[in-house]
This record gives C-alpha cells, sequence and structure tokens, in this order.
C-alpha cells in the first residue's frame, strides 16, 4: 500500500465546470468551419467523435500514414498538418 488517500471528490468547482463548457462551444465552432475532410482527419487521429463525444481507443487510431490513404493522394505529411 501507498498510504495514498484514494477517497471518492464529489465537491463540485462550478467555476471550472463552466469554463470547460465556454471552452467546449470555442472548440465545437472551430470545428464546424473546418471542411468535411478536415474534419474527419481531425476525428479520426484524436479518436473522438465530434457530434456525440465518444471517444475512442487511442491506440486504435490511425497513424498519418493510415490517414492519407484514407483520403488518396494525400502524404502522411499533409495528413499530419
Amino acid at each position: 500500500e501507498t498510504g495514498e488517500d484514494v477517497a471518492l471528490d464529489d465537491s463540485w468547482n462550478y467555476t471550472d465546470i463552466l469554463w470547460n463548457g465556454i471552452q467546449a462551444e470555442k472548440v465545437q465552432r472551430a470545428f464546424e468551419k473546418l471542411n468535411y475532410r478536415e474534419q474527419t482527419l481531425l476525428e479520426k487521429r484524436l479518436a473522438i467523435c465530434m457530434t456525440c463525444g465518444r471517444v475512442s481507443s487511442w491506440k486504435d487510431r490511425p497513424t498519418f500514414e493510415e490517414l492519407a490513404v484514407m483520403f488518396e493522394g494525400s502524404t502522411a505529411s499533409g495528413a499530419e498538418r
């Protein structure tokens, strides 16, 4: 045992919750300004669905090379950008 206190912290910091919500709205607005290709690349690389918020396994996300193949003709460096 480490002696570490692992008790559940069920406190609420409403300022943090509000701030995170505001940041999430900014991210969503920026995401919506991207074209379909850019949105898809970003979602697949970050392993998150921006519509429903589902997060996929980080280890199963595609490499830049795999993303380039998905968007035929793209290079890995193009997918990385």
